[in-house]
């Protein structure tokens, strides 16, 4: 058996609330994250750069979305920085990821409207300053924010996803649950900041993004998405906000980020 790379005994009080039978079937749906905190005085380089410039290969132009101009840049993530064993999903063991998306709520529905790039670590880079074409907009950011891993945390599917529908919970079960999983969440902090797990959403989970989106039949929707996808990772927007940011497995697998496709929720 695999060991987890959390304290799973944190998992306790909320597996004491469920009858004995469906115990193990909610902990064998129990996934790892690696969440981050803000870097302070004494902590190594940054794994995780948000706001910036971005170092983008010579002959790489700005990503843009199509009929619209150029995304705006969000962030970067050091790759070699990620404990990959304390992950379930695979990710290159050097290199960057760097986060674009467009920079109006308008258009967050597109499944344009965002774009992950992967840089190897063997490129050649340089810092590319932001187009004067790009407007700002909602999610225009000229700060800068430098994060570290805090830890690797359990992750648990919301009591209103399709996947805990199916076990069949009781109720009363399913509420205390609920209430366990969100008190855990925050104690276990920053999910805002989060590498793979299960996404921490702030409503009740619901599929917007025309990524996902091919029945319109909301609980349709959102069983393709925990069945196909994995989520690569959680950013915050910059009034409140979270981003998901979802790929299927096997494009995950084959490192096609470019096909991430993003969600949004506030």
């Amino acid at each position: 058996m695999k060991e987890n790379p959390f304290d799973a005994s944190v998992l306790d009080p909320l597996v004491q609330v469920l009858p004995a039978e469906l115990r193990q079937r909610w902990l064998d749906m129990v996934r790892p994250a690696v969440r981050f905190r803000m870097r302070e005085d004494g902590d190594g380089p940054a794994v995780w750069r948000y706001g910036g410039e971005p170092n983008l290969p010579d002959e790489m132009p700005w990503p843009v979305k199509e009929g619209e101009g150029p995304l705006n840049y969000m962030g970067a993530l050091d790759c070699a920085g990620i404990p990959r064993h304390a992950l379930d999903i695979p990710l290159p063991a050097d290199g960057t990821l760097l986060f674009f998306l467009h920079d109006t709520y308008a258009e967050w529905e597109s499944p344009d409207r965002a774009r992950v790039v992967y840089v190897p670590a063997s490129a050649a880079t340089s810092p590319r300053q932001r187009p004067e074409e790009t407007v700002d907009g909602d999610n225009s950011y000229d700060g800068e924010e430098f994060l570290v891993v805090d830890r690797s945390v359990p992750t648990m599917p919301n009591i209103y996803t399709c996947m805990i529908d199916a076990l069949g919970i009781p109720q009363n079960a399913k509420s205390a649950l609920g209430d366990l999983q969100w008190d855990l969440d925050h104690e276990l902090g920053h999910w805002y900041y989060q590498i793979g797990g299960h996404p921490k959403w702030i409503q009740d989970p619901n599929v917007q993004s025309e990524g996902f989106v091919g029945t319109g039949d909301e609980k349709e929707d959102l069983a393709y998405l925990e069945r196909d996808w994995l989520l690569l990772a959680m950013t915050p927007d910059w009034g409140g906000g979270t981003f998901y940011w979802f790929m299927r497995s096997a494009d995950l697998a084959d490192g096609r980020f470019d096909r991430a496709v993003l969600d949004f929720q506030v």
